[in-house]
């Protein structure tokens, strides 16, 4: 999601050692500006997601999709809740949880987090007292089935026929994502589609609303470039701040508004 600002020098170089090379046309002052912004903001515009194109789910319908999941004490179903919980809550990525092994479990007295190994960068996120207990619940029930156990061994298996406690796959993961969003009708509306990487811009955009600070929120989301974290503060303001809405223009009778 964050790629890098692309290196401008090398090319300033090769200008500077060809001394035959064509000297490009001056720029006005209008697009030199232009450029000068495009440079800056290539890490959002043009390297990750922007607030016009990124799709999340509101509070209510993350607590749908979650409590949505039967809450049986079936190991497939805890297995399940837990990996769309860290998903949704903490907003990890698919390849993450897929990498992510016993031993990448941490505790620290009572509390409990968890490695992960992202894009380019190694950091541990700290579960929430829900999230830890589910955990327990799934490690528990895991070893009671008879599954190993030990510190090499993925956090995340499978309980397929032919493939039963081998490590679940990230195809595998979009699939429990899918199943449990159409099971809850959010999988597709009109104008919206949510995937699983939706799920880690529910947790960004559900932060930022809830007041959390955008440092926080790129530590949780391991962002390398807090501009990329940013794009989160944006969701949802061309609706809050349309000029429309202050206009005092109404377009439906009052009986149709419901008030």
């Amino acid at each position: 999601m964050d790629d890098p600002i692309p290196n401008v020098s090398v090319g300033v170089a090769s200008l500077t050692e060809n001394t035959t090379a064509a000297v490009p046309p001056v720029l006005d002052a209008d697009n030199l500006i232009k450029v000068f912004t495009h440079f800056l903001t290539f890490d959002v515009a043009d390297g990750a997601a922007s607030a016009e194109t990124i799709t999340y789910l509101e509070q209510d319908e993350a607590n749908r999709l979650l409590q949505g999941i039967d809450h049986s004490d079936e190991l497939k179903l805890v297995r399940d809740r837990l990996l769309l919980g860290l998903m949704t809550i903490e907003g990890t990525r698919t390849v993450e949880l897929y990498r992510c092994n016993l031993a990448d479990i941490k505790r620290l007295g009572k509390e409990v987090g968890l490695k992960l190994d992202g894009k380019r960068r190694v950091r541990t996120i700290p579960l929430t007292p829900e999230l830890a207990k589910l955990l327990d619940i799934y490690l528990t029930l895991r070893r009671a089935a008879g599954f190993d156990s030990t510190l090499t061994d993925p956090l995340f298996i499978s309980f397929g026929h032919q493939c039963s406690g081998e490590r679940l796959s990230r195809r595998g993961m979009r699939y429990l994502v899918d199943h449990y969003l159409n099971e809850v009708d959010l999988k597709h509306q009109p104008g919206r589609k949510i995937s699983a990487h939706s799920l880690r811009h529910t947790a960004g955009t559900l932060a930022v609303q809830n007041g959390v600070g955008l440092r926080q929120v790129q530590e949780l989301l391991g962002h390398a470039d807090l501009r990329t974290t940013a794009i989160y503060t944006h969701v949802g303001d061309k609706w809050k701040n349309n000029p429309g809405l202050k206009l005092g223009v109404s377009v439906l009778k009052p009986e149709e508004t419901g008030e």
